[in-house]
Protein backbone atom coordinates (compact mmCIF):
# COMPACT_ATOMS: atom_id res chain seq x y z
CA UNK A 1 0.00 0.00 0.00
CA UNK A 2 1.43 3.57 -0.98
CA UNK A 3 0.78 6.64 0.82
CA UNK A 4 -0.69 7.71 -1.89
CA UNK A 5 -3.57 4.79 -1.68
CA UNK A 6 -6.78 6.34 -0.81
CA UNK A 7 -7.56 3.92 1.73
CA UNK A 8 -3.93 4.42 3.37
CA UNK A 9 -4.74 8.53 4.21
CA UNK A 10 -8.41 7.06 5.81
CA UNK A 11 -6.08 4.98 8.27
CA UNK A 12 -3.68 7.29 8.89
CA UNK A 13 -6.76 9.79 9.62
CA UNK A 14 -7.96 6.92 11.85
CA UNK A 15 -4.74 6.16 13.84
CA UNK A 16 -4.25 10.00 14.52
CA UNK A 17 -8.23 10.25 15.66
CA UNK A 18 -10.26 10.81 19.23
CA UNK A 19 -13.08 8.86 20.23
CA UNK A 20 -16.12 10.49 21.20
CA UNK A 21 -18.70 8.84 23.22
CA UNK A 22 -22.29 9.31 22.94
CA UNK A 23 -22.29 12.06 25.87
CA UNK A 24 -19.83 13.86 24.02
CA UNK A 25 -17.05 13.73 26.06
CA UNK A 26 -13.61 12.34 25.30
CA UNK A 27 -13.36 8.63 26.34
CA UNK A 28 -9.00 8.32 24.25
CA UNK A 29 -7.09 8.56 21.17
CA UNK A 30 -7.42 5.45 19.14
CA UNK A 31 -4.41 2.65 19.55
CA UNK A 32 -4.89 0.48 16.70
CA UNK A 33 -6.68 0.39 13.60
CA UNK A 34 -8.14 -3.07 12.07
CA UNK A 35 -9.70 -3.96 8.80
CA UNK A 36 -12.12 -5.92 7.60
CA UNK A 37 -10.09 -9.27 5.56
CA UNK A 38 -12.56 -9.51 2.61
CA UNK A 39 -13.02 -5.69 2.09
CA UNK A 40 -10.02 -3.89 3.60
CA UNK A 41 -11.97 -1.26 4.89
CA UNK A 42 -11.41 -0.23 8.63
CA UNK A 43 -14.34 -2.34 10.93
CA UNK A 44 -12.99 -1.81 14.36
CA UNK A 45 -10.44 0.89 16.70
CA UNK A 46 -9.06 0.20 19.69
CA UNK A 47 -9.22 3.39 22.50
CA UNK A 48 -6.52 3.59 25.13
CA UNK A 49 -7.79 4.20 28.24
CA UNK A 50 -7.13 4.08 31.83
CA UNK A 51 -4.47 5.86 33.24
CA UNK A 52 -1.69 6.99 30.52
CA UNK A 53 -3.74 4.57 27.97
CA UNK A 54 -2.78 1.79 29.81
CA UNK A 55 -5.60 -0.24 28.37
CA UNK A 56 -7.08 -0.63 24.69
CA UNK A 57 -10.76 -1.17 24.76
CA UNK A 58 -12.17 -2.63 21.20
CA UNK A 59 -14.82 -0.27 19.45
CA UNK A 60 -17.19 -1.66 16.26
CA UNK A 61 -16.93 1.38 13.77
CA UNK A 62 -19.91 0.37 12.15
CA UNK A 63 -22.55 2.45 13.93
CA UNK A 64 -19.52 5.73 14.11
CA UNK A 65 -19.56 8.69 11.67
CA UNK A 66 -16.11 9.80 11.44
CA UNK A 67 -15.13 13.53 10.61
CA UNK A 68 -12.01 15.63 11.27
CA UNK A 69 -10.32 13.31 13.58
CA UNK A 70 -13.08 13.03 16.03
CA UNK A 71 -14.44 9.16 15.84
CA UNK A 72 -18.03 9.49 17.13
CA UNK A 73 -19.57 6.61 18.46
CA UNK A 74 -23.22 5.26 20.20
CA UNK A 75 -21.64 4.31 23.59
CA UNK A 76 -20.57 5.83 26.81
CA UNK A 77 -16.85 5.54 28.49
CA UNK A 78 -18.27 2.92 30.99
CA UNK A 79 -19.79 1.03 27.97
CA UNK A 80 -16.10 1.04 26.41
CA UNK A 81 -14.03 0.64 29.40
CA UNK A 82 -16.02 -2.69 30.01
CA UNK A 83 -16.02 -3.78 26.63
CA UNK A 84 -13.10 -6.86 26.02
CA UNK A 85 -9.50 -4.94 26.19
CA UNK A 86 -5.83 -5.53 25.78
CA UNK A 87 -2.72 -4.29 27.10
CA UNK A 88 -0.13 -3.06 24.49
CA UNK A 89 3.16 -3.99 24.28
CA UNK A 90 5.57 -1.54 24.25
CA UNK A 91 6.05 -0.20 20.97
Amino acid sequence: MTTTDPSSRVLQTLDDSVVVGSDGSEIGRVGQVYTDNDTGQPSWVTVKTGWFGTNESFVPLEAASIEDGTIRVPYDKDMIKGAPNTTPVNR
